[in-house]
């Protein structure tokens, strides 16, 4: 199966700051239908909402990358890695951020997707505070049509990433394809393996789920979640935003 290029890197503008800063907001969400559907509806969506919460960064699933479209924010730096690259236009994860990242990392899943024959790609990006603590932001689509041992096979090359950084604040944030109990156990194992916290959210009920289990999550670690929850984004998408707001740990 075809690899796609790993990191296509946006950043036409000068991003506001080097440093994250103490207090800050983070948005994740799975956007197929409104971006590839309606981009302008999406650009409008996305200014609305910085607008609203003076967010500093955005993990996006199911992005769509090309020369025509652009991230409607002049101030952020975008750093896309594809998992699908077509002759025009690629898909993948996309994070922007109004904070310098000092590394970019595209970890691509080993299997692909039983139906589409597609790997599943995550992005981790490295900030860093005033002090140069590190802060790693990944960015997760997870495989979805395949079985529970590749499930478990994706979410051991996310915990041996981040078994070389014991020390850094991280939020991992995307959508898990979590749709049953042995992805949700792998997951709790996950977390309790790095001293991760998984994000409990109001208005929990926007949330996508499958057979009541959530697909969307966010977990986090050295890092104290203030407020968590899922906006309704009016059936514009399939999936709802999920918006934090942290205070640095």
């Amino acid at each position: 199966m075809f690899k796609p290029p790993q990191i296509t890197l946006s950043c036409e503008n000068q991003v506001k700051s080097a440093f994250v800063p103490d207090f800050f907001s983070i948005l994740s969400w799975n956007i197929y239908k409104i971006n590839h559907k309606d981009p302008v509806e999406f650009q409008h969506f996305i200014k609305s909402l910085q607008q609203a919460y003076n967010l500093g960064f955005y993990c996006l699933q199911e992005a769509k990358h090309s020369d025509s479209a652009s991230f409607p924010l002049d101030d952020f730096c975008l750093h896309f890695a594809p998992n699908l690259q077509l002759k025009s236009h690629a898909y993948g994860v996309m994070t922007a951020s109004s904070i310098m990242s000092h590394k970019a990392q595209q970890i691509l899943s080993k299997k692909t997707e039983i139906l589409f024959k597609t790997h599943k790609s995550s992005l981790a990006n490295h900030y860093v505070f005033a002090d140069n603590t590190p802060l790693i932001i990944i960015n997760v689509h997870a495989i979805n049509f395949n079985n529970s041992r590749i499930y478990a096979e994706e979410i051991l090359q996310l915990h041996d990433y981040l078994a070389n950084y014991q020390e850094a604040a991280v939020i991992i944030a995307g959508d898990f394809n979590s749709w049953n109990k042995k992805r949700n156990s792998l997951i709790h194992e996950f977390c309790c393996a790095l001293n991760l916290t998984q994000a409990q959210f109001e208005e929990d009920k926007h949330i996508k789920r499958f057979a009541k289990h959530p697909l969307d999550l966010v977990m986090y670690r050295n890092l104290n979640c203030q407020y968590a929850t899922a906006i309704d984004s009016r059936k514009i998408s399939d999936h709802n935003p999920l918006l934090l707001k942290f205070r640095r740990g």
